[in-house]
């Protein structure tokens, strides 16, 4: 008897990539603030925790401030990091 192979729901699957991506990249929506490197990390939800120092644009931003964040998901191939996802999320 075959079972059918099947796949985790999608956003079961888009947190999991979530929760394993590292912030690229963000920008302030709705400025003429260009787009700059993000640093920081995921915590355990998936949710992006951004190290912002002082004298760079968001660290007197208000906190209704509206950002999208690219999260890439990479994964070892053949001893090289490669690409797995990129999501964008934006709050």
């Amino acid at each position: 008897m075959r079972h059918p192979v099947t796949a985790a729901p999608t956003p079961e699957r888009v947190r999991t990539l979530a929760a394993l991506a590292a912030p690229t990249h963000v920008s302030v929506a709705g400025s003429d603030v260009p787009t700059a490197a993000a640093r920081g990390g995921v915590d355990g939800a998936g949710r992006p925790v951004l190290l912002v120092k002082p004298g760079e644009t968001l660290y007197a931003a208000p906190p209704e401030t509206l950002v999208t964040i690219d999260l890439t998901a990479s994964r070892e191939v053949g001893g090289v990091d490669r690409p797995r996802a990129l999501l964008k999320v934006r709050g």
